[in-house]
């Protein structure tokens, strides 16, 4: 018997960074777990970013609710994104490196890599570990004065840009279509 530990390097990364996904496989007794089989996949869904208290009533994601639900989204869409096949090296150790990239809505993600590992007894070990894929090195957030607006009449809204740690960037342009 045996596990395995996997390990996303970076865990939060930018559209288009590199990204290093790897596992390794150790006995239990000790020894590595080398030239075992790799069966992995990655599978993405939608990342909302969850603010600092102080900004948690501006709504920050860009994310179009009715067209997810309605059958342009996951609930109809396939949530794997890659898979494919590989072989630990001599120290029980397999990796993979790429860019992360954005699915078709182009909005954050959060990537599962997931792996099952057979060993030369034919045993099977499994495991994941999660990323996040940002479209955007900042997060524009948005909310209004009023809880309800009245037709016809003017509403005032409040913009907030929030840099990746969460504090606020000044003097950030920011269009509203």
């Amino acid at each position: 018997e045996f596990e395995i530990t996997l390990a996303a390097v970076p865990e939060t990364v930018l559209a288009g960074d590199k990204v290093t996904f790897s596992l390794d496989a150790k006995y239990y007794s000790g020894g590595n777990v080398s030239n075992a089989s790799v069966e992995w996949f990655m599978e993405a869904q939608p990342y909302f970013y969850s603010p600092p208290e102080k900004y948690g009533r501006y709504s920050f994601d860009n994310f179009d609710y009715s067209a997810y639900y309605d059958g342009e989204g996951a609930s109809k869409a396939n949530p794997l994104t890659q898979d494919g096949t590989g072989v630990t090296d001599e120290q029980g150790h397999f990796e993979l490196t790429q860019a992360a990239q954005l699915q078709k809505q182009n909005v954050s993600q959060e990537t599962s890599f997931s792996a099952n590992v057979s060993d030369v007894g034919g045993s099977i070990v499994g495991g994941q570990v999660s990323m996040v894929t940002l479209a955007s090195a900042v997060h524009v957030g948005i909310n209004s004065a009023e809880y309800v607006g009245e037709k016809g009449k003017p509403t005032t809204f409040n913009l907030v840009v929030l840099d990746l740690d969460g504090k606020p960037v000044a003097k950030s342009p920011v269009s509203v279509e």
